[in-house]
């Protein structure tokens, strides 16, 4: 019975994310669209896969803030810009992981835990407080820095907003400026806020002599300037970088660093535990075993290492319903017969790692002696 409600449980979560993820779609396609019949399709796609949410989970504040910004007119959500474009709508987001969820990284966590103090605690007063703070994390792809940006948010209980690079460029003259006091203006007024910029160089690129466009000039001074007005303001900003030498180093200077390094040893065997788990299916694996034989794998590597893991164990588990070309038996699928499971083994693991190339053969040096460089 209790294995029963477990499927059962897990079923239902992997709904709700289903949910959630087309909900981000619909909001990402209003965000964006020019067309207005586009962006009235979306907005009511949004509305409805919002309503299945509430009737599932409950009202909560993002869905009641989201549907108040899909009902309200096109001029109350956004500036028009000179061209008649409708300057995009940030979407919001309040995540639901903590740090206790993220595996490694304990420099970062630990900074990211004195921002919880600050946030939470009461000073005496005169004390003044860094509340706010803009950080950079650096790494490798798939090393986890989203991941504990959205953690910091979670145990926070602070929105997080996350604007993309077509938000803030923009071919007129003095628009992309007008975005990016636009984006921070949206952020101040949702504070306590984390403001995310992933992949920071696509908003703020080293200027070279020849090639840059007035437009990036002119956004990067604005960024400069936003940042330094963004103290005192409960407002954390992260952003991340594949390789902080792509940043304008007036960026760089206004941002606290952070390495966030590939999982060593302990955090890979961690991870792969974390990531059993949220498929719900029990393990006969020796984790410690199984983070020696990873080594040089990024989480992301470890997260796809166990879907994988997860499609050797149902194809085994059900090998009546596959013909010999790996595909499904029609006839057989059309009566949705009920699929069988068993404990993931290290084979499954074993197999899944050998059919993976590596995400970075080396460690990237270029990011890390730049970083070596600025401590």
């Amino acid at each position: 019975m209790s294995r029963v409600l477990e499927v059962l449980a897990q079923t239902q979560k992997a709904r709700q994310q289903q949910l959630n993820l087309s909900l981000r779609g619909y909001i990402q396609t209003f965000r964006t669209a020019v067309s207005e019949r586009t962006r009235n399709q979306a907005a009511d796609s949004a509305r409805n896969t919002i309503g299945k949410i509430v009737a599932e989970q409950g009202p909560s504040l993002e869905t009641t803030e989201l549907l108040a910004q899909l009902n309200q007119p096109p001029s109350a959500n956004s500036q028009v810009t000179s061209d008649g474009r409708r300057a995009p709508l940030l979407l919001k987001e309040r995540p639901n992981i903590r740090l206790s969820d993220v595996a490694g990284n304990e420099e970062a966590k630990a900074f990211f835990g004195m921002m919880i103090f600050y946030s939470l605690a009461k000073f005496r007063p005169g004390i003044k407080v860094p509340r706010s703070r803009s950080v950079c994390l650096m790494g490798e792809p798939g090393v986890g820095k989203t991941r504990l940006a959205k953690a910091l948010a979670g145990e926070l209980g602070w929105p997080f907003i996350a604007p993309m690079p077509g938000d803030v460029s923009d071919k007129y003259h003095g628009e992309s400026t007008k975005n990016v006091s636009a984006i921070f203006a949206q952020a101040r007024a949702e504070a306590p806020a984390i403001l995310f910029f992933d992949e920071l160089e696509s908003y703020a690129p080293r200027l070279t002599n020849a090639g840059d466009s007035p437009a990036t000039n002119e956004a990067l001074q604005t960024l400069k300037i936003e940042l330094e007005d963004s103290v005192d303001q409960d407002l954390i900003v992260i952003t991340t970088t594949n390789n902080i030498g792509d940043i304008d180093p007036a960026i760089v200077s206004r941002l606290e660093l952070f390495m966030v390094p590939r999982p060593n040893e302990e955090a890979r065997c961690e991870i792969f535990r974390m990531e059993a788990a949220e498929r719900g299916v029990p393990s006969d694996v020796p984790w410690a075993e199984l983070g020696r034989q990873s080594d040089r794998r990024t989480g992301r590597d470890i997260r796809t290492a166990t879907l994988r893991a997860f499609d050797s164990m149902v194809r085994s588990s059900n090998s009546q319903y596959f013909g010999d070309d790996g595909i499904p038996i029609r006839e057989l699928m059309l009566s949705n017969p009920p699929a069988e499971d068993r404990p993931f083994t290290s084979d499954d693991y074993d197999n899944a790692l050998a059919s993976m190339p590596y995400t970075m053969e080396e460690d990237t040096t270029e990011s890390r002696s730049t970083w070596e460089g600025t401590r």
